[in-house]
């Protein structure tokens, strides 16, 4: 891989990512230090037109400081507006869980990381395809419905409206999710072109690491379609398998831990283009 010119290199950094401002500020005084562009986003909305600017002006590799929702947002303004345009990402983790940086990345330390950039370490070039959501042209890398997704809702409403964070928080959500799914309305269906499934939560990736498990599935880690697994009211998935396209039919579900919803009560889930990270 080709060093880059710092006028090639843009910082973006989303201080409302999960508990990213003290280390975000720091890393935009270290930015400006070495003359790098620094750019601060707000708001996932933010996001599009930052990286059309940046990439008008030349910019080619990007270090990314927040959460997984921030990354997502990355993702989706690239995908749908410059697919073609070939582009490195640094993923710097400054969210919550940061489960992402988990395969392509590292789950804490972005100091470090960002440390390890400005000495020109060499780092490891990952590739991975991305999943493309309809409806709403959403790009991300990994996808939960089901329990998984109402969990994740739940524990965002109770930190972002209420401050209930950490292991209260957990415990919480855990409670009332387990409770709503034994008065679940709306069953989830998990819709493949040859099979259809009724599991209590479905996971969808294209990573090969994630925090929970840390293999998610091992007999299709090395699966170059969207891994999948199927779980019951357990931890560990009943059944995994691979497809090119997948059907979920669920009022919502959850996209890199941010909430997507549906008028229609369906999903699809086809494989976008591919992502170049660059890991330190």
């Amino acid at each position: 891989m080709k060093n880059f010119c710092k006028d090639q290199v843009a910082l973006v950094w989303n201080p409302r990512g999960g508990k990213n401002l003290k280390e975000g500020l720091i890393l935009m005084a270290l930015a400006r230090q070495a003359g790098l562009t620094e750019v601060i986003v707000k708001d996932y909305s933010e996001i599009e037109t930052t990286l059309k600017s940046l990439i008008a002006q030349g910019k080619k590799h990007f270090l990314v400081s927040g959460g997984d929702g921030t990354v997502s947002a990355f993702l989706t303004a690239y995908f749908r507006n410059f697919p073609e345009k070939e582009v490195y990402l640094t993923v710097l983790p400054g969210g919550t869980n940061n489960l992402i940086a988990w395969d392509v990345s590292r789950p804490f330390g972005q100091l470090r990381i960002f440390k390890f950039f400005l000495t020109q370490k060499t780092p490891k070039v990952l590739k991975r395809k991305v999943l493309k959501i309809i409806p709403g042209e959403y790009y991300g890398l990994f996808c939960a419905a089901g329990l998984l997704a109402e969990g994740t809702f739940l524990y965002n409403i109770l930190r972002k409206k209420k401050g209930i964070r950490g292991l209260k928080n957990i415990s919480q959500v855990i409670a009332e999710t387990i409770k709503k799914g034994f008065k679940r309305e709306m069953p989830l269906i998990v819709e493949t072109n040859s099979l259809v499934y009724f599991p209590e939560t479905a996971m969808l990736t294209t990573l090969n690491r994630l925090f929970i498990p840390l293999k998610p599935f091992p007999r299709v880690n090395k699966c170059s379609q969207i891994k999948i697994g199927l779980f019951p009211r357990k931890i560990i998935p009943f059944k995994t398998f691979c497809e090119r396209e997948v059907r979920l039919h669920t009022p919502g579900i959850a996209l890199d831990g941010e909430e997507i919803e549906s008028p229609a009560n369906l999903f699809k889930i086809i494989l976008a283009g591919e992502i170049t990270f660059l890991k330190w």
